[in-house]
């Protein structure tokens, strides 16, 4: 698990990318994933899908010295930026940086964008640090990047059970450089279904990765309304002063997840128990495997510092 991490957190895996389709093509070697795939063409509810984007260079330069080379990271440029070339003076400069007040050496992620191609400027992600050092005078920025008609992917990968009900298990692949928002998700998730591939379930488990909002809005469209009845909300947890079972709750899965958790609370509030012993189905499905989940939990990610980038 870890070394997927390892490998996958670098790539610039934009919604649509060479590092996405390369992070596919990882995990497809993984487990036999099914890969569906949506044309840049389509529109569904007014989400656009954004072309296929890459970063080629992007470099801001002072009196001939480098001072942030933003392809040394995945963050290192927002995303989705549109190209750039020319000389501009520091108070414009700081109208395309973006970083994070909090942290001295962190890059923040940038990700609006990607959801909004039709309205875009360029910019870097960089340091606190770095913006405080910047000096006074001219600056030469180049953001240079590559767009054509590309493909929003997703992958699905399902278990069988024996109940008519499935179990959706999703995680986003498309945050790039980042390894505990999204990707560790799916590192699970991926773990999760080796265990259960030998199995004989009671539910039907199904994998989704794919990028954030837009892909899971997609992924929903594609279900027919009998294939999203079978699907179910959410394992529930009982108060501690409650001494009932947990239950496993259904209710009527729309094309738009949005559009549920935007309904008012008392049509929210129609969920329905499902019936049957369901600690006994969870523990003929998973047994053994919640307690090394546990273990896991203990264990955390680090991304290694961008403190290198900042000039000194």
């Amino acid at each position: 698990m870890m070394q997927i991490l390892r490998d996958l957190t670098p790539l610039n895996r934009a919604v649509c990318s060479r590092g996405y389709d390369q992070a596919a093509e990882y995990l497809c070697d993984e487990l036999p994933f099914r890969v569906i795939s949506f044309p840049v063409s389509l529109l569904h509810k007014r989400w656009v899908i954004p072309p296929s984007w890459d970063v080629e260079e992007a470099k801001i330069t002072k009196d001939g010295r480098t001072l942030y080379d933003g392809t040394a990271h995945a963050l290192g440029v927002i995303g989705l930026s549109k190209s750039f070339s020319g000389k501009v003076s520091l108070n414009e400069l700081r109208r395309h940086l973006h970083y994070d007040h909090r942290y001295d050496d962190s890059i923040p992620f940038h990700y609006r964008q990607q959801f909004r191609s039709w309205d875009r400027d360029w910019g870097f992600c960089i340091p606190k640090r770095l913006f405080d050092q910047l000096a006074p005078g001219d600056y030469e920025v180049v953001i240079r990047t590559t767009e054509v008609p590309g493909e929003l992917k997703i992958l699905e990968y399902q278990h069988r059970g024996s109940l008519g009900f499935t179990i959706v298990l999703g995680g986003n692949l498309d945050h790039a450089g980042v390894a505990n928002d999204g990707l560790a998700g799916c590192v699970v998730g991926l773990e999760v279904m080796r265990r259960l591939r030998n199995r004989t379930t009671k539910f039907t488990y199904s994998l989704v990765l794919s990028p954030g909002i837009i892909g899971s809005e997609l992924y929903l469209a594609r279900l027919s309304q009998q294939e999203r009845g079978r699907i179910l909300e959410r394992p529930e947890k009982p108060l501690r002063s409650s001494q009932k079972r947990r239950a496993l709750f259904s209710r009527p899965v729309t094309d738009s997840d949005h559009k549920f958790k935007l309904a008012p609370r008392k049509r929210r509030k129609r969920l329905r128990p499902m019936a049957g012993d369901v600690n006994a189905q969870f523990a003929h499905d998973c047994d053994g495997f919640v307690a090394h989940l546990r273990r896991l939990r203990s264990g955390r990610v680090h991304l290694k510092s961008s403190r290198g980038l900042v000039a000194k």
